[in-house]
């Protein structure tokens, strides 16, 4: 199970002052690009509805310059904010809970920790970020009705703009939330193996992946799906194939001013 919760601490050591935890060479990527930290839990005092749960924290950062006006238009004032996007920067952590049994030589290879790691790679695939920031410096225009008159404070302003930039921020986390429930539907929670693996991974992100889960912003996204790097990016779940792609698929003059960002993690669970 995978869902989007706060996060404490993120380091590589388990709970307890455990050892700290030896990767496997093929597994680092994953691990060090998800911000991966495993925690060993007793089911026994801690009880979870699933033996394995992993969750993620994503935090986006923004830098944005806008102009704004004010235009009139069928007898109604409206601002009209035209937002630039100049920095974007995100950060996407994770937890993987596993019962302490299951602390050994064969963690990594066990059936549990590996389905927990399908969940990670799907929320630190490459495109996600890539499909984040191209949604956001994608917003050209902010129109709101505006009533008031007077100075428009700048906290105003940037309220209008943090409102489409969440937006899209929140319909991201709600892609990779349906994705990660279809990951557990398909293989009833890591019971069974994930039937083609690789073009189940490669699916997502593409634009029929997105329309699949009825992605809503995919208009804002067709450019980006015909860029060569986000075709060809890497993907990291685990698999035989070592070098894995994704597949082809008013008359007021303006103000401006600038404003930078952080987009609030959203506080929902899966």
């Amino acid at each position: 199970m995978i869902a989007l919760a706060a996060a404490g601490c993120f380091c590589c050591h388990s709970v307890g002052a455990e050892p700290r935890i030896r990767v496997p060479q093929r597994f680092k990527q994953l691990y060090r690009k998800g911000n991966m930290k495993v925690e060993f839990y007793d089911p026994e005092t801690d009880p979870m509805e699933y033996e394995g749960h992993a969750s993620f924290q994503l935090e986006a950062r923004t830098r944005f310059n806008y102009k704004y006006r004010f235009v009139t238009r069928g007898g109604k004032r409206y601002i009209r904010i035209t937002p630039q996007v100049v920095a974007f920067d995100w950060e996407i952590r994770h937890v993987v809970k596993i019962p302490k049994s299951h602390n050994n030589d064969g963690l990594w290879d066990g059936k549990l920790m590996l389905h927990e790691l399908d969940h990670v790679a799907t929320s630190t695939d490459p495109r996600a970020k890539m499909l984040l920031e191209h949604l956001l410096r994608s917003i050209k225009t902010v129109e709101k009705p505006f009533k008031r008159r007077g100075k428009v404070e700048p906290a105003e302003i940037e309220k209008l703009v943090d409102e489409e930039l969440n937006a899209r921020r929140d319909a991201l986390v709600e892609l990779i939330k349906h994705v990660n429930r279809d990951l557990d539907r398909k293989t009833v929670h890591g019971v069974k193996p994930l039937s083609d693996r690789d073009a189940f991974f490669k699916s997502l992100y593409t634009k029929e992946g997105l329309d699949h889960y009825g992605f809503p912003y995919i208009g804002e996204a067709l450019e980006l799906f015909e860029r060569k790097d986000y075709r060809n990016a890497k993907l990291l779940h685990h698999s035989g194939a070592k070098n894995q792609r994704s597949p082809i698929e008013d008359s007021n003059p303006p103000q401006r001013a600038t404003s930078t960002r952080n987009l609030v993690p959203g506080k929902t669970a899966q």
